[in-house]
Formats: C-alpha cells, structure tokens, sequence
C-alpha cells in the first residue's frame, strides 16, 4: 500500500498506517460505504480480482459493524469498460451481483452515472437500476436524483446524486447523449433540491471531482505516466485539466451558496480527502484499480491504494473514512455540522 498523509495546522484530523491482519475498525449509528470505478468484467483477471478483493473488505467492515449500513453509494463508473446497452447483459451478474454477493452486502446500492457509463450507451443501466432488475439492489431511479434519509432523531440528510457528465466539455462529441443533457436544467434543479428547508447534512454525489492528486487533476501525475512511456491525453487550461476548470466553474458555487459540508466523487482510481473551506471533498474510484497520486496544496490525504469510504452521519458530526482493501482504516476525519 502507497499512502500519502499529509496533516496541516488546525485541522483535527487522525491519520492511521495500518499493518498486519486486524480487523476493520466498525462504523456505528447510520453509514454509508462509499466506492466508485469498479464493475469489471471476469475478462479483466487482476482488476476483477482486485474488485472481489475490495467487496470482501465492504463486507467485514459490515460485519464489524453489526449493522447493515443505509446504503452502499457510488460515485460512478459503474461497468467497464462500458456500461452494457442491454440491461440483460451478463455484465451486470458477473460485474455486480456476484461480486457483491455477501449476505453483509444485500443493502441497496445507490448509483450516479460516470464516463465509462455513458461511452456507448447509458441506456442499459437505466432500465437496469431504475427498472429493480436482478437483485433489485442497484438504484438509479434518473440521471440526477435525491434521498432523504433520518440519520439519527430530529436529524436529517440529503444526498443529491448529480450527473457530473454533461458539464464536462470534453465529451461534447462523445459518451453517448451525455452533452445532449440540459446543463441548466439540471443546476436548477440541484440549487432547489439543496435549499430544502429542516436538513441538517447537505451531501452532493457526482462522478468527476473539483480537486484530484491524480491524473484527471493532477499534472504531475500525468507526467508521471509519461515517463513510463504511457502516454495520458488530457484537455489543459491554464495547466490545469480542463475538466476540474469545467467542475469547479459550473458545479461548485451551487455547492458553496448552499453549503454543502461533504462532496463524494471518484473518476481518479485513489482514494483522497480534501477540505476547501467548509466543504470535504472525499475522493473513492479506488474499487477495482489503483492509480498515482501526487497531494496538492488542499489536500488532507491520497493513497494509492485499492479500497474505499466509508461515511458515517450523526446529530452533530460527520465522520470520513478512507479505507484499504481490507477494510482497515488509513485515514479518518470528522466534519463538523
């Protein structure tokens, strides 16, 4: 495992090396696991492997627990290297239903959309996840939707699931319909969504992030790759990756006026924590693949390692979780309401 931590001045935070076989550290009142970038086929032998790998630290975080969790939420890149056009394709059994099999893991699965989900079409995992096929557990009832959920007494939290892909300019001319989605629409109806009255915890969920230590964020990452011989082509503004510029100009002043305290993403294959005043942004596309990270300036931690989140919510905090493919701790904040 490669872990980066970083702990700046007058942050509480607690960062965790980890090592031998102990068991994952439990989650207590009512927590979500966080993954994103998974569903591979059996095709793709090591990252499948390393999917089922991840999926049996889900689970005995889950037993450890003693508790089911509210949801299991993703951030995107559900299928690779494509979502499936037909939702009777083998790839949503052999991609998500079996790997996902532990009796601890037979909670619902809340879905937003990523890239790889819209290449060809994204009108399989749809009907798949919107229609309660298989096992049912797979939710994603539209592009863009949102849950209410009471967290602890008196307490509630709204989770707003965006589709992060229409405002990306870089697939203007590709990913299926996704620059065919009306941006604007969609921003009004999350600026609505974010100003319901009597919520105590704001969460937005989306695909691609406003910050990355990794290749779609971080230059010195691309770099990196390139002088392994492994070329990375990226859209730059200003040097900076033209899809974070493309988040951070139309997606996260909503975030800001509405102040929202966590944003969930993935898109990078690491896991990553980065507070931008009072939002966390919390980075998990570590599922099924690990990748470089190089932290920046805001960053509280990158691993570049498989695993995922975990989030737990109560009356009067927040608590984030980075974990490794085991289950066990790396790294942990707790976000103040």
């Amino acid at each position: 495992m490669n872990l980066l931590l970083l702990r700046p001045l007058g942050i509480v935070l607690l960062s965790l090396l980890v090592a031998g076989c102990s068991p994952p550290e439990p989650e207590k009142g009512a927590y979500f696991l966080v993954i994103g970038d998974w569903g591979r086929p059996p095709k793709d032998e090591v990252r499948h492997a390393q999917q089922r790998e991840v999926a049996g630290g889900m689970a005995a975080t889950v037993r450890a627990s003693g508790a089911p969790p509210v949801a299991v939420i993703s951030v995107g890149d559900n299928f690779y290297s494509h979502s499936p056009s037909d939702p009777n394709d083998p790839l949503f059994r052999t991609g998500f239903e079996e790997v996902y099999a532990d009796p601890a893991l037979q909670v619902p699965f809340w879905a937003s959309l990523g890239n790889h989900d819209y290449q060809k079409s994204v009108k399989g995992i749809l009907a798949y996840a919107g229609g309660g096929m298989g096992s049912g557990r797979l939710t994603l009832p539209a592009r863009h939707w949102s849950r209410t959920v009471e967290v602890a007494p008196g307490t509630k939290a709204k989770l707003v699931f965006i589709d992060s892909n229409p405002f990306i300019k870089a697939y203007a001319k590709a990913h299926s319909d996704a620059p065919l989605q009306d941006r604007k629409a969609q921003l009004a109806w999350l600026d609505k969504e974010l100003a319901e009255p009597g919520v105590a915890w704001r969460i937005v969920v989306g695909h691609h992030p406003f910050w990355s230590s990794g290749p779609h964020g971080n230059r010195a990452a691309v770099r990196a790759y390139e002088a392994e011989g492994r070329p990375w082509k990226q859209a730059v503004v200003n040097g900076v990756p033209e899809a974070i510029v493309d988040m951070q100009t139309q997606v996260l002043p909503l975030l800001r006026k509405h102040k929202v305290q966590i944003y969930l993403c993935g898109h990078d294959h690491h896991g990553e924590v980065v507070r931008d005043g009072g939002l966390v942004q919390v980075l998990s596309g570590n599922a099924s693949e690990a990748r470089k990270a190089f932290a920046q300036p805001n960053t509280l931690y990158a691993g570049q390692h498989l695993g995922f989140a975990t989030l737990s919510l109560g009356a009067d905090k927040a608590v984030v979780r980075q974990r490794d493919e085991d289950g066990r701790v790396v790294f942990e904040l707790e976000v103040a309401r």
